[in-house]
């Protein structure tokens, strides 16, 4: 199972979409769940009190059409 990683609001804005994208599916090793991941950064919008954004991974379920992965969820850490 993949660990947590913690992405700072300074790091996001500071890093180029690509080096960011790259980074985060390194740590997730699947480009869909990285754009899933920016997908959920993004929805958190301009909300300035966001210091950064914890991603944890858990065990998702497998399906008779998909088998087992793992599902990460994203937290906004505020001040």
């Amino acid at each position: 199972m993949p660990n947590a990683f913690t992405i700072s609001r300074s790091h996001l804005f500071s890093t180029s979409d690509v080096d960011l994208r790259n980074e985060i599916t390194g740590h997730t090793g699947s480009e869909t769940e990285t754009s899933s991941i920016l997908r959920s950064i993004d929805r958190f919008g301009s909300d300035t009190s966001i210091t950064g954004y914890q991603v944890h991974p858990s065990p998702a379920r497998a399906t008779r059409v998909v088998p087992a992965r793992v599902a990460w969820t994203v937290h906004a850490l505020r001040v």
